[in-house]
Parts: structure tokens; sequence; C-alpha cells
């Protein structure tokens, strides 16, 4: 991938090469999967979500939970207020582990 001086892109991949204005490199993640029965056919339904920035248009006032604890599950949880006012916030039994600071967060953002 070479950045040329006009501000585009240019990629040589087999052989050919493919110019472009922007280019998005997707790396790729690997979903933590919560314990919980039956997830396969909940994630198939819709009813669990890995995504809040890809699906949360899709939960726009509903009553939602998010899966997650410390500093990254109320960054999820806070994220996701955009789209919803009605957030629970599930540790799965893992400590909350918010100082208080976060926790006043949490409670002005309505996050239960």
């Amino acid at each position: 991938l070479e950045h040329l001086p006009d501000g585009t892109f240019e990629a040589t991949l087999e052989g050919t090469q493919v110019s472009a204005q922007t280019v998005l490199l997707a790396t790729g993640v690997i979903d933590k999967e919560p314990a919980l029965p039956n997830l396969f056919d909940a994630v198939q339904k819709g009813l669990i979500r890995h995504c809040g920035i890809c699906d949360g248009y899709e939960v726009i006032d509903h009553k939602i939970a998010v899966i997650g604890h410390g500093e990254t599950g109320l960054g999820e949880a806070l994220f996701l207020r955009t789209y919803t006012a009605d957030i629970t916030l599930f540790s799965l039994g893992e400590p909350l582990r918010l100082d208080s600071a976060q926790r006043q967060k949490m409670h002005a953002a309505g996050i239960k």
C-alpha cells in the first residue's frame, strides 16, 4: 500500500494495481462470548449483538443490557446511551470495578 503525493492510495494485489481515495483497514476481532445458554440461537435471532457501533441504531428506544464491567463496560453503556435511555450494565458475576467518579457518571446517565 502506497500513499501517493496527491493524497490517494495505490495497492498492488496479485499483480493488479488498485487506486483509492480512502483505505479502510479491517483487522478483525474475536468476540468474547458470554457463557449463556442457547447463545448461538440468541445471536442468530438478533437478541444478542456484538457491536454497538454496527447495531446501536437497531436498539433505538429499546430496553437493553450491556454485558461488561470496569471502564470498558461503562464506556460501552455510555456509548449506547446515545440510542436509548433504558440501559442496565450486567457484569455476570464479575466485580463491577468502577471507582466513585465512574459510578457517578453511570448514575448521572441513568444506567442501572
